[in-house]
């Protein structure tokens, strides 16, 4: 017989901490695939998930299926910080998914800096009148570098772009990170440090 237990921290953070790990059943209940959401709390369908990782990692690369996370070690893959039955939010290129949320929530989502798997604006070629001009569905890439590379982030450690800050919410789209290691090849030691990832349900 096993025992559960739940804590709920005034961060927001959830915990289900099984006697001898984290399964995956409880795992997909909270987002991350350690078991633990750092940001978010509440929300059925994303979850702000800390990790570590080395170097700069591409978002949109597929998962390898070792999880990973704060608790289960450094990442290899972005999305192996998600549970299984959950993806990196953006992994597709429709931002959508995010607003289940609204932009206030997205803001104070946790003392951090989530990232999800898109840059902000529809081209990276530094012209900075595009950004302004992407109508639904428009489709976002996840660009390494240069204009507009920076990836979509929530949390109160995110920063935000004077021009391109309509692709989430408008007028309020949070990104972290810098032009020069964006969605294609983020790291940790950004302009604005990263926290982990913004995983949503499959």
């Amino acid at each position: 017989m096993h025992w559960w237990v739940l804590a709920l921290a005034g961060c927001g953070r959830i915990h289900f901490d099984p006697l001898g790990g984290t399964s995956d059943s409880l795992a997909f209940e909270i987002g991350c695939a350690d078991g633990e959401r750092e940001g978010l709390a509440g929300e059925p369908t994303i979850a702000a998930c800390s990790a570590t990782w080395a170097g700069g990692l591409d978002l949109r690369a597929p998962r390898t299926g070792a999880a990973c996370g704060d608790d289960r070690g450094p990442c290899s893959r972005g999305a192996d910080a998600c549970a299984i039955g959950w993806h990196l939010c953006g992994d597709t290129g429709l931002l959508d998914e995010l607003q289940v949320i609204d932009a206030s929530a997205c803001a104070n989502a946790g003392n951090g800096a989530w990232v999800g798997a898109s840059s902000h604006c529809g081209t990276n070629v530094d012209n900075m009148q595009m950004c302004p001009y992407l109508t639904p569905p428009a489709v976002y890439g996840c660009y390494a570098n240069n204009f507009c590379a920076e990836p979509i982030c929530c949390g109160s450690a995110c920063g935000g772009d004077q021009l391109c800050k309509d692709a989430v919410f408008t007028g309020a789209t949070l990104i972290a990170g810098d032009v020069s290691f964006g969605c294609g090849g983020v790291i940790m030691n950004a302009t604005i440090p990263i926290s982990g990832f913004l995983c949503c349900r499959d």
